[in-house]
């Protein structure tokens, strides 16, 4: 008999009379750790003890199978070899190690920090726990929690929090609560996954809390606490709580050289967070159509960039600062903050700010009316485009242009840059509206160019005029571009074109009289010949 594939085991219950015993079902890898004594580890010692009982039952209850008692011998002899080996190479199971492997790893962790003693640990896990499996249920089976992980499917997670977690209830009894705000800060680091995130926020929090109980930093811990909650806020959407924290983060760090953890200084550091936060906030004030907000928040935020002393932080604040003020009508102090926006791209050599303020002075400009300086600004805006080899920039610069030109009426300029436009932005091959863009106000150029010249032609009440007009009616002959007919070779022509009517007139009169005469006329009589002798007759 094959040790590898033993036959299946009885059926008892419809071989057995009496006492009814559990039955053993069929499971290929049970046969396996009594057959193969080779195997390092086992599972459970009772299951293969009870199937052990089974099998010896089964050979009780038919004496005569010959077969079922040898695999029993079989399965005996692979049992004894089996425990030695195993006694041999691994310690015995204790009894709490066995019920151990019965539990759970979230049951088995419950109960040991409830032995060790650490309480609130067991608190925080059982809180997180039960805390993801609320926020699941009540998700759904549509939101991403329900396909999200568990904690108690992740040991590695559960392992790190219970460590440290720990080690922050040891450091709390004994009153060092900068441990423990180093420790609740560590494991807010450790989860900073996508799907982890509300961990780490929750975390962030403790730490806001036991920053307040460290008494000998000066507030430092406070200040990297209020720093990280209102992040988080920010995160989350919630604008007004994360103003509320960064700004405790700014006084608290206000007159102090502290340097975070990336090394930078913290007061610096809260400047540039608040600015970006009101920027965001003005932002949202825009597409609202609230400017008077929207300026005052854009305000506060170029209030510390400047103090945030970073120059870029700064140049981009004035840009945003400028274009606000133009969406708001205010023309004059826009151009005062785009101009030192400029500025302060030239001297850094920034090719893209001084594009996007070279656009936006000669849009300004345009919207004054200063369309001498509008031109002027959009060239330099070309310029820059060439000198980067941006193709949409160049477009739309050549857009504006034609467009500007357009409205002086330089249509035949106009019409040039309408080309560039569309030549430039069909080889970029990308941007279909600028495609549709040039195409348009080419033809309107166009249309404008030829719109003087036509309309002097239906001020004139002359034929040539109208035969212009008509030609450009039928097949679009466009000859509106010709120098005008004089007047003196005009009058010429109409005099010949009279004569030559009247002349062909006067032959069709006679030619009608000359038939009329013919068809009113008498016919004549036949004449009999009469024949005058040359001679006299002789009689």
């Amino acid at each position: 008999m094959s040790l590898n594939a033993p036959p299946s085991l009885p059926n008892l219950a419809a071989s057995r009379t009496g006492p009814s015993l559990p039955s053993l079902p069929e499971h290929p890898v049970l046969y396996q750790i009594y057959t193969r004594p080779d195997l390092q580890q086992i599972h459970d010692w009772e299951l293969m003890d009870r199937a052990m009982e089974v099998c010896m039952e089964a050979a009780r209850l038919d004496k005569d199978d010959t077969e079922n008692k040898n695999r029993l011998l079989v399965m005996k002899t692979a049992k004894d070899r089996l425990r030695k080996d195993l006694n041999d190479r691994l310690p015995p199971l204790t009894k709490q190690e066995a019920q151990n492997r019965r539990r759970s790893l979230e049951e088995n962790l419950y109960i040991n920090l409830l032995q060790d003693g650490y309480y609130e640990t067991f608190q925080e896990i059982f809180h997180l726990i039960n805390k993801q499996a609320e926020d699941r249920l009540k998700g759904g089976p549509d939101s991403i929690l329900w396909h999200r992980a568990q904690l108690t499917q992740q040991p590695n997670k559960i392992d790190m929090m219970a460590r440290l977690l720990k080690e922050a209830e040891d450091a709390a009894r004994l009153g060092d609560f900068s441990d423990v705000y180093i420790s609740h800060f560590a494991l807010a680091k450790f989860f900073q996954a996508p799907e982890d995130i509300w961990l780490a926020d929750h975390f962030f929090e403790n730490c806001l809390t036991y920053s307040s109980l460290i008494p000998t930093d000066d507030g430092m811990r406070t200040a990297e606490a209020r720093c990280q909650v209102g992040l988080s806020a920010e995160r989350q959407g919630d604008l007004n709580k994360a103003i509320e924290n960064l700004t405790d983060y700014y006084r608290l760090t206000y007159g102090h050289t502290w340097l975070s953890g990336s090394g930078l200084a913290m007061h610096a550091d809260a400047c540039s967070q608040l600015t970006r936060v009101y920027s965001t906030l003005a932002m949202q004030c825009q597409e609202e159509e609230n400017m008077i907000a929207s300026l005052e928040y854009y305000e506060k935020a170029f209030k510390f960039a400047n103090e945030s002393e970073d120059t870029n932080l700064i140049s981009e604040m004035t840009y945003l600062l400028g274009t606000a003020f133009e969406k708001a009508g205010d023309m004059q102090i826009a151009l005062k903050h785009l101009n030192n926006y400029l500025e302060s791209s030239l001297s850094a050599d920034d090719k893209d700010g001084m594009s996007k303020a070279y656009e936006a002075i000669a849009l300004v400009h345009q919207v004054e009316g200063r369309t001498d300086e509008a031109i002027s600004a959009f060239h330099e805006y070309t310029k820059v485009a060439e000198m980067t080899n941006n193709d949409k920039a160049l477009a739309k610069a050549s857009l504006r242009l034609g467009a500007l030109h357009n409205c002086i009426g330089n249509y035949l300029q106009s019409a040039g840059y309408f080309i560039k436009a569309f030549s430039v932005s069909q080889s970029e091959g990308s941007d279909r509206v600028l495609i549709n863009a040039s195409r348009v106000q080419y033809g309107i150029s166009v249309a404008h160019r030829m719109l003087s010249r036509y309309t002097r032609h239906f001020d004139k009440d002359s034929l040539p005029y109208w035969e212009r007009l008509l030609d450009w009616k039928e097949c679009k002959k466009n000859e509106f571009d010709k120098p005008l007919p004089e007047r003196v070779s005009e009058v010429r022509r109409e005099v010949k074109r009279v004569q030559q009517y009247r002349q062909e007139t006067d032959e069709k009169l006679k030619e009608k009289k000359t038939a009329a005469s013919v068809s009113t006329k008498k016919p004549r009589r036949s004449s009999v010949y009469v024949k005058r002798p040359s001679e006299p007759t002789q009689l």
